[in-house]
């Protein structure tokens, strides 16, 4: 960024990938989220998704389904924490559902909100939830 900006150009904002899993380092997205907002620009999650760290649908767990809602938990609530208001951007995510086993990127893993059939999972109702308290401020 700045040396786009050395040359002239200008910088409004910020996109970030996160392509993560219930593994994920939390320590790491909030420091990730902090040298964000650090930039003075205007963040956007640009693309995310959360896997059960390599499982496959038929195979994942309610315990996983669980640790998966609550990385997106996480993810959201630190934004909104660590990311002032006049900065933020929005949030899309990648996939909104599961993969189906034919998908070129994360084939057959369980990675959105919604289940491939776009039945709603847990991970839903938590965004959704996070989503009505932060709208509401």
């Amino acid at each position: 960024m700045q040396y786009i900006e050395s040359k002239g150009a200008k910088v409004d904002g910020i996109g970030t990938q996160m392509h993560i899993d219930i593994n994920t380092n939390k320590e790491n997205i909030a420091e990730h989220f902090r040298l964000l907002a650090a930039s003075g620009k205007i963040i956007k999650i640009s693309e995310l998704d959360i896997s059960l760290g390599g499982v496959k649908t038929p195979q994942a767990t309610a315990a996983q389904y669980t640790a998966q809602a609550e990385m997106y938990q996480y993810v959201l609530e630190k934004y909104f924490e660590l990311v002032p208001p006049a900065q933020r951007y929005g949030i899309t995510f990648w996939s909104p559902f599961d993969r189906p086993a034919s998908s070129s990127w994360r084939s057959g893993e369980p990675v959105g909100i919604w289940r491939e059939n776009l039945s709603r999972k847990l991970s839903y109702k938590t965004v959704a939830d996070i989503i009505k308290v932060k709208a509401g401020q």
